[in-house]
């Protein structure tokens, strides 16, 4: 998660409460196409080609959600 360029919602004691738009280091996800934040109870994070690969397998029931772009889109799977 880059903490600069995400819109955070923090308690009073500077720990998260809500995210409310993500950015992420795409150096740090490199070319990881599932990941989630260590530090949060958060939903798991998929680029578009793994999105791309579950569209192609045909599985049903799968829903992703848009949350971030740079180049290589990320979606929060849920």
């Amino acid at each position: 998660l880059d903490e600069a360029r995400s819109q955070i919602v923090r308690f009073d004691g500077g720990d998260i409460l809500a995210i409310e738009r993500y950015a992420f280091d795409a150096e740090k996800i490199g070319s990881a196409e599932v990941f989630k934040l260590p530090m949060r109870a958060s939903p798991v994070f998929v680029n578009d080609v793994f999105v791309e690969r579950v569209r192609k397998a045909g599985l049903r029931n799968v829903s992703f959600e848009p949350v971030w772009t740079s180049g290589t889109a990320i979606a929060s799977g849920e």
